[in-house]
């Protein structure tokens, strides 16, 4: 889209399709829409008539509402030919509208999951003859997972505001698993084009002002000019569950865009629990965004713990070429620190009994010994090789240190490092105008372990409605500690079909078939799994 983007802005169109067309190979993303119009755009200043056309009506039958449908039919309409003139129209500025304008957009999906194991042991006893333990099977998943997305937005001269819901619930058909309801998003957004201030309260993400997860509560902010905006925050986090009440202020400051390219953020955030202070921190955040490069950084540290809690940074580059590569350093604490990681493990859950016994310091070197360190690192290249292919390089590590434990939490040993090698190779419009093909061979080297994945994806449009998707995997690995061998094959299909303009109807067909051997035993697990369901769109 980078590439795109910056071709049409020089002129470039041929380069623009190009780009555009390989975006457009890919399955549905959140550029697919921005890159339906501009290839238009781009066919249409090449002089292609006839195949901007076809875009341009291709774009308003998927998504016939918005800003962007009144611009493609504005432009269409210049190029249909009429009787009394020769050139095509001139358009003329069309003034914004003034009256305010509600809309409701989102998507309702419901999904049935069912997936059965079977499992025969056989046992390998020296100087006897092997016994085979009668296979076991029994249904592991059975539930109806559905999803709604809604979105209401009201829009004026002054004001911006949307309602947004977002939920997920789970009805279990197995015995002893409980339904589940999961609303990961409630919340009502002022913003006043005026006054330039910004409000949100409800359930939200996190993200602004310090606050690393989801909360309850709210979040403000206001623009003293268009390179400085102060934001403050309040609320409960809710993706921690103990027997505790925690909350928590913030207060953060965005700055820039600075020289075109560079932003970022300053915050501080105060969290208690219980009373006491569960997490105290200062952090920072830095961006450059360029066609070509990319980079976003992170810092994250607890003045309490005296400790770093995050410490991330990543880059992308993009050459004129079409070489890409990405990278990425990270090391944070695992759990997010806090006072509340002296709970992992305990049969009581609260900071405020836990202070009946032991002392507020006892605690934060409690948390400390439960809380371990995580170091992930990761490079990667992609090199387009021909007008089909291109290849993909990938190189990355993991590794998470010992915790002590305590008597109730046995610590964790260090885990060692991982590291994994793959290489993709990936085709697009090898059987159709816009398939997908991808080759994947990945190598893993754990402390006591290793493995070798082989898979192909193919990604098949057929026709107007339909899309096949087809993954074929092969899995090997050697455990060392056991002295045990495992292979996994695992095919899977998904069909898609397309149902009116908003409705596709999807599904999901695998198996996965395991041998595992060992010098005393061998295992055959069979395990096959299913779904169905729709997706709307309105």
């Amino acid at each position: 889209m980078d590439k795109s983007r910056a071709a049409l802005a020089q002129g470039d169109n041929k380069s623009a399709i190009s780009s555009l067309d390989k975006l457009l190979r890919l399955p549905p993303n959140r550029y697919s829409q921005d890159a339906q119009e501009y290839i238009g755009l781009a066919r249409q200043r090449a002089g292609e008539t006839t195949a901007a056309k076809n875009e341009y009506q291709l774009y308003l039958r998927l998504y016939p509402e918005g800003e962007g449908a009144d611009r493609v039919r504005q432009r269409l309409a210049a190029l249909e030919p009429t009787k009394t003139a020769v050139q095509a129209p001139t358009l003329k500025v069309v003034k914004p509208k003034t009256e305010a304008q509600s809309t409701i957009i989102g998507n309702l999906s419901q999904f049935y999951f069912h997936g059965a194991s079977k499992v025969d042991t056989t046992t390998l006893a020296t100087g006897t003859n092997p016994q085979t333990q009668a296979g076991l099977t029994q249904t592991d998943q059975s539930a109806i997972v559905t999803n709604l997305n809604l979105t209401h937005r009201y829009r004026s001269d002054q004001y911006d505001n949307r309602f947004v819901f977002r939920d997920t619930f789970t009805r279990n058909f197995i015995q002893g698993q409980d339904n589940s309801n999961r609303p990961s998003a409630i919340y009502y957004d002022v913003k006043d084009r005026k006054l330039d201030y910004t409000a949100r309260v409800g359930r939200q993400p996190g993200g602004t002002a310090g606050v690393l997860g989801r909360f309850d509560g709210l979040l403000a902010g206001y623009n003293f000019n268009s390179k400085w905006k102060i934001n403050a925050a309040a609320g409960i986090p809710t993706d921690i569950s103990y027997d505790s009440h925690l909350s928590f202020q913030g207060m953060g400051l965005d700055l820039g865009p600075f020289a075109d390219h560079w932003g970022g953020s300053v915050y501080t955030i105060r969290q208690k629990v219980d009373g006491v202070i569960d997490r105290n921190a200062l952090g920072s955040e830095l961006r450059y965004f360029s066609p070509s490069f990319s980079i976003y950084s992170l810092f994250d540290y607890d003045t309490g713990f005296q400790d770093s809690n995050i410490a991330m940074i990543q880059g992308n580059w993009t050459a004129t070429n079409g070489t890409s590569a990405h990278m990425l350093l990270d090391r944070r604490k695992t759990p997010s620190l806090g006072l509340v990681n002296a709970l992992i493990g305990e049969a009581d859950t609260s900071i405020k009994s836990q202070l009946q016994t032991k002392t507020y310091d006892q605690l934060k070197q409690q948390a400390k010994n439960q809380t371990a360190t995580n170091d992930s690192r990761n490079i990667g290249i992609t090199q387009p090789m021909g007008t089909h292919w291109q290849m993909g390089l990938d190189m990355s590590t993991s590794h998470t240190s010992s915790t002590v434990g305590t008597a109730t939490s046995p610590g964790l040993p260090d885990s060692g490092t991982t590291r994994t090698y793959t290489s993709n190779f990936i085709g697009t419009g090898l059987f159709s105008a816009r398939d997908v093909s991808v080759l994947t061979y990945s190598r893993t080297n754990a402390p006591t372990s290793t493995g070798n994945l082989y898979a192909l994806t193919n990604r098949l449009l057929l026709g107007a409605n339909w899309e096949w998707e087809t993954t074929l995997s092969w899995f090997t690995s050697h455990e060392t500690t056991s002295n045990s061998d495992s292979k996994r094959f695992s095919p899977t299909i998904k069909p898609r079909y397309k149902w009116k303009e908003n409705i596709t109807l999807e599904a999901e067909f695998g198996e996965e078939h395991t041998d595992t051997t060992s010098p005393t035993t061998t295992d055959k697990n069979t395990r096959r799994y299913w779904s169905i369901g729709y997706r709307w769109d309105f």
